[in-house]
């Protein structure tokens, strides 16, 4: 079900993005898991022909940046468009890219938190954090707070709502339940459909901290002071 009728499971980024197009004009955009084959790739080509000022994409795979650059030039030439490098699964690649976005992006009107990924085998994080759950939500919470002051400072320029933090996830969030007693999954070996529950949870946080009566604010708030503590920086 969406907020449009007109738009369903058949609709095109590019359908979208036209129906929005004077929400993207003249916007800062960044997009993390960039990539020709997928949904980033696909919703930066769409934003690209509506004259954003700046697309940022973001990616662990130069390769893959170079394709979907190519991809935007090939249908507007003039695009002005970056790339940043990141591996979401290690802090300290995050706080590198936070640090490169800072300096190319004087505000960032719009985040898509797109990238994820799953594996068949267990693995951990250079922090020692279960491999998905480090890149799938570790990652993408760090990087949206280290860019908050980019967000703030686009929000003060726009009108309310026109900034945004849009966190994709996988069907999977709906079949498994937030297990905080083993949030490091060592008591799951395939642990992609937890790590999915996270990304549409934590902005619960972000963007309702005084509202207690929310439902899920208790399971946002826990994950919140979770994830805090695994960045080791309170937010």
């Amino acid at each position: 079900m969406t907020t449009r009728a007109e738009f369903g499971h058949d609709t095109k980024a590019a359908e979208v993005a036209e129906a929005f197009a004077s929400q993207i004009k003249g916007r800062i955009v960044a997009i993390t898991g960039v990539a020709r084959t997928g949904l980033g790739g696909a919703t930066a080509v769409a934003f690209a022909k509506h004259d954003p000022e700046l697309l940022l994409l973001i990616s662990r795979t130069q390769s893959k940046l170079d394709e979907v650059i190519a991809d935007i030039k090939a249908v507007k030439p003039n695009a002005n468009v970056k790339s940043v490098l990141v591996d979401l699964t290690s802090q300290a690649s995050v706080r590198r890219a936070a640090e490169e976005i800072n300096t190319l992006a004087p505000r960032l009107d719009i985040l898509i938190n797109n990238a994820g990924f799953w594996v068949f085998t267990r693995s951990v994080s250079p922090e020692g954090i279960e491999s998905q759950f480090a890149g799938n939500h570790i990652g993408h919470f760090l990087l949206t707070n280290l860019l908050t002051d980019r967000l703030l400072a686009a929000a003060k320029k726009s009108t309310p709502g026109a900034t945004r933090v849009i966190n994709l996830s996988s069907e999977g969030h709906r079949v498994s339940p937030v297990r905080f007693h083993d949030y490091n999954l060592e008591g799951k070996p395939v642990p992609e459909e937890e790590s999915s529950v996270f990304p549409p949870l934590w902005p619960d946080e972000l963007v309702k901290p005084n509202a207690d009566g929310y439902a899920g604010m208790v399971a946002a708030k826990k994950l919140w002071a979770l994830s805090e503590d695994l960045v080791k920086q309170a937010f």
